[in-house]
């Protein structure tokens, strides 16, 4: 009885790590990610790097790793523009998403993307990584928009 309850473990074990990429993959995907959740536009930010960054801005970097931000604190002014720059130091995609403010900006392991942002309400949010198990895992933060 033993042995066949880790067999069915070890079954278990071997799809959900088949499964799993296929899902962070969709995750991923600027088609299923747009129109879920929560919508775009409420800041005028974008997902996954695809606003052009601003000429002239500063740039504002956060590093992603397994599993953590950092800085895990950022500060920007209410109004100015900036760049953010969400590079992914990790071997998996990691994102970097405030809810309450419409935002998500994605990168590829070893990769990095940026978006131009403006910042047009203030308050203080939290920032997490979306993939299965990555908030839980420590991937968290906030962002003071002050």
């Amino acid at each position: 009885m033993r042995d066949r309850g880790l067999l069915v473990a070890g079954v278990l074990l071997v799809a959900v790590s088949m499964i799993a990429p296929a899902v962070q993959g969709a995750v991923a995907g600027e088609g299923w990610w747009q129109g879920h959740m929560f919508g775009w536009g409420h800041m005028n930010w974008s997902s996954t790097g695809s606003s052009s960054p601003i000429e002239g801005a500063p740039e504002l970097v956060v590093t992603a790793t397994e599993f953590g931000f950092s800085p895990a604190e950022v500060v920007v002014e209410l109004g100015e523009p900036l760049n953010l720059t969400l590079v992914n130091q990790g071997a998996v995609s990691h994102d970097l998403t405030i809810a309450e403010l419409d935002f998500r900006v994605v990168a590829a392991p070893g990769g990095s993307a940026t978006v131009g942002v403006v910042p047009d309400q203030a308050g203080t949010f939290d920032m997490v990584c979306t993939y299965p198990g990555h908030a839980d895992a420590g991937m968290t933060g906030v962002m003071v928009v002050r």
